[in-house]
C-alpha cells in the first residue's frame, strides 16, 4: 500500500478475512468516494443502533451553538482510522508497526492520537486487565471448556452458545 498523506510504501498484515475480500476483487477494490462511504457508514451506524443523544458544539460566525444529534452522525471513516488504531494498542501490537500503518512519526504523536493515557485509566478503571480471567472464571463456572474458550460462537455447539449469551 502506498499511503496518501506521505507517499510511503507500507505493508499492512490482513486477516484472512480481509484477505477473502480482496481474493473476491482481484486485489483491486472498487472506488467508493468517501463521502459516499461516510454515508454508507452512518447508515451502518443507525441501524447497529448507535443512536444515542451527543451534544455537539459548532462555531458558526463566531458564536458557539450546542446542539444535541444522533451519535451515528458523528462516525465516518476517520472514526474507523482512529478505532482501528486504538484497537492495534489495546490488543498489544507493537507501537512501531502501528505507526508503520497509521503513518504517525513518533509513539508520541501516536499516543496522543488515540488518547492512550485516557484509555489506560478508564481500562484500568473498568477493571480491564482482569477481564479475560474474569471472563475464563465465568465460563468454566458454566462448564464451557476452556479449550473453546477462544471459539467464534459459529464454532460453538447449541448448548454452549446459549451459555455463553446468558453469561
Amino acid at each position: 500500500l502506498t499511503q496518501k498523506k506521505t507517499k510511503r510504501k507500507i505493508i499492512i498484515p490482513c486477516s484472512s478475512e480481509l484477505r477473502t475480500i480482496l481474493e473476491k476483487y482481484n486485489y483491486n477494490l472498487p472506488h467508493i468516494w468517501p463521502q459516499h462511504m461516510n454515508r454508507y457508514i452512518k447508515t451502518i451506524g443507525r441501524m447497529a443502533g448507535i443512536t444515542q443523544p451527543v451534544e455537539v458544539t459548532r462555531s458558526t460566525g463566531g458564536v458557539l451553538k450546542q446542539t444535541s444529534v444522533p451519535k451515528y452522525k458523528l462516525i465516518c471513516t476517520h472514526t474507523a482510522r482512529r478505532t482501528g488504531a486504538t484497537l492495534m494498542y489495546l490488543d498489544g501490537m507493537d507501537i512501531y508497526d502501528i505507526m508503520r500503518i497509521t503513518g504517525h512519526s513518533s509513539p508520541q504523536m501516536l499516543e496522543k492520537y488515540i488518547k492512550a493515557s485516557e484509555l489506560e485509566t478508564e481500562f484500568a478503571e473498568l477493571n480491564g486487565w482482569e477481564a479475560e480471567s474474569d471472563a475464563a472464571t465465568l465460563l468454566n463456572g458454566l462448564g464451557i471448556d476452556t479449550s473453546i474458550h477462544y471459539s467464534m460462537m459459529s464454532e460453538l455447539n447449541g448448548n454452549d452458545k446459549v451459555k455463553v449469551l446468558l453469561a
